[in-house]
């Protein structure tokens, strides 16, 4: 059986903390492996077929994930910045 704990006023306020410094990094460009991500899905929504038209050594599903939330949300930096922060923080 699984217990859940209840948070306590300490675990709130790192968790806020936490989420804060998050913040920070919103208005930065992408750059390094999260601006060719973008790139390899701005190619895939264009009808450009992975490890074909375009190659990168990582594993196809960062691809399909970045493809998957640009054809869903857009593939405006800072959508990608909030569901990106909301993925790894929640």
């Amino acid at each position: 059986m699984i217990t859940i704990t209840k948070l306590n006023k300490i675990d709130f306020l790192v968790l806020i903390f936490i989420i804060l410094i998050g913040f920070v990094h919103l208005p930065f460009p992408f750059d390094g492996d999260q601006a060719f991500f973008r790139l390899g899905a701005l190619e895939m929504q264009q009808g450009k077929v992975l490890y074909r038209d375009f190659w990168d050594i990582k594993q196809p599903g960062i691809f399909c994930f970045y493809f998957l939330a640009g054809t869903l949300f857009g593939l405006i930096v800072f959508q990608y910045y909030i569901r990106h922060f909301l993925y790894i923080h929640l």
